[in-house]
């Protein structure tokens, strides 16, 4: 395989990957995970409560971890399941179902 298309986790163990630098990426990722992930889960929650009365929020490229996220943070419940796409035609087909042809 060519290296160019290689992920670079896989290069870099490959190459050597100092436990120095592991620790490092370890503490950086959960602090990642403890700190950052409320701050948008926040930010779409409160987006989804200041939308007009009528608008609808559609998510699309949910993944399994951010479903579980949604879960935890109590917005899938707050946005509706039916409201989560994993890929972006569905949600794109829904929109187009919510608003009509466009003349």
């Amino acid at each position: 395989m060519i290296k160019e298309f290689l992920p670079k986790s896989i290069i870099c163990f490959k190459e050597g990957y100092p436990l120095s630098k592991f620790k490092k990426d370890l503490i950086a990722g959960i602090t990642v995970g403890i700190v950052a992930l409320p701050l948008p889960m926040h930010a779409l929650k409160d987006f989804y409560l200041k939308r007009k009365a009528d608008d609808t929020l559609l998510l699309s490229g949910v993944t399994a971890p951010v479903d579980k996220s949604l879960r935890k943070y109590g917005l899938e419940a707050l946005i509706g399941k039916e409201h989560l796409f994993t890929a972006f035609k569905p949600a794109l087909a829904l929109a187009k179902r919510a608003v009509g042809p466009i003349k």
